[in-house]
This record gives structure tokens, C-alpha cells and sequence, in this order.
């Protein structure tokens, strides 16, 4: 009697992507024409963040403008945008621990 060779891991992990692709590429193409996305969508296409770290931003007071369609979430994508953006200004990627620090003690000479 032949023996069957063991399953491939590798075998699954394509097939779990594979399985993936068409609903990322369904986002993709609802990113590209939608005015407004779903929360669900704006975190893991547009920020690739999961949708409790959002929670955890907008707990804390921060976030874009959202509006409600029935129990849903939405922000338009000029909002999400402004958002981004704003935070690329107020909170500068600082490398180390020392530059943050030195960063925080000297002020700004356009100030």
C-alpha cells in the first residue's frame, strides 16, 4: 500500500492567501471610487492598522470625522486624508529614544 506524503504547510498558507486576494482586491477597488469608506475598510486598507487600534486612537480623543449610515461608520476619504496628514505634521517619525528628546527640548525656529 502506498504511503501519502504529509500535508504541505507551506500548501495551506498559499491557499489561505489565495482565498484573501479577492477581498483585498475588492477594497482596493472600492478605495479607488468610493466618497466615504467604512471604518472597517479605512483602517485596514488605507492606515493597514487593526480596527481595535483605531478604537484605541479615537478613545483617546483623536480621529477623523466619522458619520453614521444606519449602525455604520463612515469616513469620507478627503477626511481620512486631512486626518493623515495632520498627524504627519504634529507627529514627526523621531528615529531614537535621545533624538525624541532632543527633539521635545529645543524649540522650533519657525515658532
Amino acid at each position: 500500500m502506498p504511503r501519502t506524503p504529509p500535508p504541505d504547510p507551506g500548501q495551506a498558507a498559499k491557499e489561505a492567501i489565495e482565498s484573501e486576494r479577492p477581498a483585498r482586491a475588492s477594497q482596493a477597488l472600492l478605495v479607488s471610487i468610493a466618497p466615504a469608506l467604512p471604518v472597517e475598510v479605512f483602517c485596514s486598507v488605507m492606515l493597514g492598522i487593526p480596527l481595535s487600534t483605531f478604537e484605541e486612537i479615537i478613545a483617546n480623543g483623536d480621529g477623523p470625522r466619522m458619520f453614521l449610515i444606519g449602525r455604520r461608520r463612515y469616513i469620507t476619504k478627503q477626511d481620512g486624508l486631512d486626518w493623515i496628514e495632520e498627524l504627519r505634521e504634529s507627529r514627526p517619525y523621531v528615529r531614537s529614544i535621545r533624538q525624541r528628546k532632543a527633539a521635545a527640548s529645543t524649540p522650533n525656529a519657525t515658532e
